[in-house]
């Protein structure tokens, strides 16, 4: 009878223990299969945070975006909001976003700003960083025609964000200045993402402009890292171009011509 009655109790304490490990094993898998629900929410709702930093005559103010990158709409902002509001919701909001050693596919973006394609060439110029003065239609403002000319830098254009579907035909390897007044029926008001290709030890500039002919507002990259040769924008949709929040109209596909240069 003792001998049974231990029995029992060693059975019992063995169905216990195996009972707890199959609970404990199913909270397991219970816990990894919500993290990877949740991560799968993200992922196809491509939420993402976009954090601003403006310079704006003398002054610095800080936004982030929170961007439905699927849907292409900001959910809200934080941050100087007012401030951004009143700079970039006016109608003759600021015409040049200049953005100088910029990080590459970074969501942490430094913004100067300048009203007029003129004030930020003045900036530029100041501190020694607009192209040789020998390169045609330096300042392409106004200018209605392409030029192209051989050297080492290279600049690739694609259809769709994070460098989907290059546009084969708006693409400039092995050039020193190039500049396409219009893009083409085929590319217009269809660029997403860009990559810039420049040797180490030399400089890169890019102007994307919102209308033909250099015309509207721009875009400008500005790129003298001597240990950076890459830089790319993997989605457009984290700039600007016009408008505040639910108006808010951003640079994807908005471009319609473009300069780039690189230069020792």
């Amino acid at each position: 009878m003792e001998k049974n009655l231990r029995r029992l109790i060693i059975f019992s304490l063995l169905l216990v223990f195996s009972f707890g490990c199959e609970t404990d094993d199913s909270v397991v898998t219970t816990n990894l299969e919500a993290s990877e629900r949740i991560e799968t929410v993200k992922q196809n709702e491509e939420i993402v945070d976009i954090s601003h930093r403006y310079h704006y005559q003398g002054k610095e103010f800080n936004v982030t975006y929170t961007l439905n990158e699927k849907e292409r709409n900001v959910i809200k902002t934080s941050g100087d909001v007012d401030i951004a509001k009143a700079v970039f919701g006016k109608e003759d909001s600021p015409k040049a976003l200049l953005f100088e050693n910029p990080v590459m596919d970074s969501k942490e973006i430094a913004i100067k700003v300048f009203d007029t394609d003129e004030e930020m060439n003045r900036y530029l110029e100041s501190k020694g960083q607009l192209p040789d003065r020998n390169f045609k239609n330096q300042n392409t403002k106004g200018a209605c025609s392409s030029f192209n000319y051989l050297g080492y830098g290279s600049f690739y254009f694609y259809k769709h964000a994070y460098y989907d579907t290059e546009m084969m035909g708006m693409r400039r390897t092995m050039t020193r200045a190039t500049g396409n007044h219009w893009v083409g029926s085929s590319y217009n008001d269809n660029l997403s993402s860009i990559k810039m290709g420049i040797p180490i030890n030399t400089k890169g500039y890019l102007t994307l402009r919102e209308h033909i002919c250099y015309g509207g507002k721009s875009l400008n990259f500005y790129i003298d890292d001597y240990t950076t040769s890459i830089f790319g924008v993997p989605n457009l949709q984290w700039y600007t171009l016009s408008g505040w929040w639910w108006w808010r109209t951003s640079w994807n596909d908005q471009v319609s011509s473009y300069g780039a240069w690189c230069w020792f």
